[in-house]
């Protein structure tokens, strides 16, 4: 009795994380994407501009766990399949931007510009960065070009 407790217990909590899993090889290029962007604003605002985009070699992260499922970090990197809207990679992270709006400088409305960069599997598909649940940076990049099809606050996908 206690062994079928324990096995049903882990298929419950388990569950939500088998759903979850996407096929690398259906969606990414065994690339990684590199996006560097301007973190900028005080306590109350802030906004992000694009800087660099770099792609480079094999695709160093986990080819299984694409979907972080744990809510850690104040921001997150979204990526949505173009065609199905599907969410089909994300990251939660925190960023010394965030660290900044908590100082007293901040607070007396004092603007500061920090560089950050996010590494996500190459992908053609809808890119948002967001804080808490509410997108303010979206883009869409085309893979095979590289070039940035949109940019802007959130995308309805």
């Amino acid at each position: 009795m206690k062994k079928f407790l324990i096995a049903l217990l882990a298929v419950i909590i388990l569950s939500p994380v088998v759903k979850a899993q996407i096929n690398f090889n259906d969606y990414f290029i065994d690339k990684t994407l590199r996006i560097d962007y301007f973190h900028i604003g005080d306590a109350n605002t802030e906004f992000i501009t694009l800087d660099h985009m770099y792609q480079y070699g094999i695709w160093a992260g986990s080819e299984n766990n694409l979907i972080d499922n744990f809510n850690n970090g104040k921001y997150y990197c979204m990526v949505y399949d173009i065609k199905s809207g599907k969410l089909i990679f994300s990251k939660g992270y925190n960023s010394y931007f965030g660290e900044y709006q908590t100082t007293t400088p901040a607070i007396n409305g004092v603007k500061k510009t920090y560089s950050e960069s996010i590494l996500i599997p190459f992908s053609e598909g809808v890119i948002t960065i967001s804080k808490t649940g509410s997108s303010f940076c979206s883009f869409v990049l085309d893979s095979m070009t590289s070039f940035i099809l949109f940019f802007g606050n959130g995308i309805n996908i």
